[in-house]
């Protein structure tokens, strides 16, 4: 049995038909053959010796789906061509799909190039639908139909009768962030208390339970551990972080709960202190290059979806006011809050969801001023009466 793979380096135009042509012949017998053909021309060889060499050397790192299979590495065009090989032999339409992770649909609006992408993925069709998965994503939860959507806006299909990329069916349904964190106050000397809880759904999810499968969730609750210590000092963990991933529904949650200590500033009213907080997930979502007004390409947003952020402070001393509203809505995001204060307990609610994975350059500028008129919105400042207990404790175990 004959295993082929043939080199032509001179094939340009007509000579690519005749030598497509010659080796089909020649290898009519084998039981697989890979021709490749190359367009030097062959009386500058010895100018070209050192494109001929990138171009063989770049032949080696094409691996067969078998290899792959066999030795269970690759990179993303090895597992996706490795992919659609295994679901065509199941019965399913299958094709490679070359895409870029910066620019995503941006691609559409270049001159087209072979460096044009820089991933691949995979496109497949299940009952009537067309679908897309990215195979070198670990620990992929939701089944074959509720996988989190890709973001990539669109791809070139790696097919003979493409002749323009396909758009990708990014909804951002299915992928949500909801963080919740309580603060129990205490001015007094006592604790006061942190508890966090957080549920993640699709992408999301995924990343999740990638850090816990990857770190491990010790390491993983280390490193929130130490988030909050930077903002709070004096910050130590109540028991060990409790967590469970619903892989069928693709969705993570955890609850933990810290002791903060005394996380107060002093001022030059003896009789109030300071806490500062704030949004940091909306702030995480929205930080801008620094130093930068405008730009010369898109600016990557990370995964489209909605994010749920409430913040509560408990402590007697707080009264009741009316409810308070703010809402900007840009072209790449709309972003919410609600501030709620009832008697012992004010609560700042955000939402924000991310309609684009990308600002392009000319609404780049419109798009910062949107986040700069949103962002003083993010920060919570509190003066607090000094001496007040905690409403409710918490055993350290």
């Amino acid at each position: 049995k004959v295993d082929a793979h043939w080199v032509v380096l001179s094939a340009a135009g007509r000579r690519g038909d005749e030598a497509r042509s010659s080796a089909d012949a020649f290898l009519a017998g084998a039981e697989r053959a890979r021709v490749e053909l190359a367009e030097f021309r062959d009386g500058f060889f010895p100018w070209d010796g050192d494109k001929i060499k990138v171009w063989l050397e770049a032949l080696k790192v094409r691996t067969a789906p078998d290899v792959v299979l066999r030795r269970r590495f690759g990179d993303c065009k090895d597992k996706a061509l490795l992919l659609a090989r295994l679901l065509r032999e199941a019965g399913f339409e299958a094709k490679p799909m070359l895409v870029n992770t910066f620019i995503r649909g941006g691609a559409g609006k270049l001159l087209p190039s072979p460096n044009l992408f820089n991933h691949a993925i995979v496109e497949f069709a299940l009952d009537g639908q067309r679908r897309w998965i990215d195979p070198t994503v670990v620990l992929q939860g939701g089944g074959a139909l509720n996988r989190p959507p890709l973001n990539f806006e669109a791809g070139l299909r790696i097919d003979r009768s493409a002749e323009a990329l396909t758009p990708i069916d990014g909804s951002t349904e299915g992928n949500a962030y909801k963080l919740h964190e309580a603060f129990i106050l205490d001015t007094a000397g006592g604790q006061t208390v942190l508890e966090v809880n957080c549920t993640a759904t699709g992408i999301h999810a995924d990343n999740l339970r990638c850090r816990f499968a990857m770190e491990g969730v010790e390491a993983v609750a280390k490193s929130r551990e130490q988030f909050y210590r930077n903002a709070f000092l004096e910050t130590s963990r109540f028991g060990v972080l409790e967590w469970k991933d619903d892989r069928d529904g693709n969705t993570i949650s955890l609850t933990e709960r810290f002791d903060l200590g005394q996380p107060y500033a002093k001022g030059t009213n003896a009789r109030l202190c300071h806490l500062g907080f704030g949004s940091h997930l909306v702030q995480s979502l929205l930080s801008l290059p620094a130093g930068k007004t405008t730009r010369k390409f898109p600016l990557a947003l990370g995964n489209p979806g909605t994010f749920e952020h409430r913040i509560e402070f408990q402590t007697p001393t707080m009264h009741k006011y009316p409810v308070e509203h703010f809402r900007k809505a840009s072209g790449a995001f709309t972003f919410a809050l609600e501030l709620q204060k009832i008697r012992g307990m004010w609560t700042w609610k955000y939402s924000l969801e991310i309609t684009k994975s990308i600002v392009e350059t000319e609404a780049f500028d419109a798009h910062r001023k949107d986040i700069l008129e949103a962002w003083p919105k993010t920060s919570i400042q509190l003066d607090l009466p000094v001496g007040i207990a905690a409403c409710k404790t918490l055993d350290k175990s």
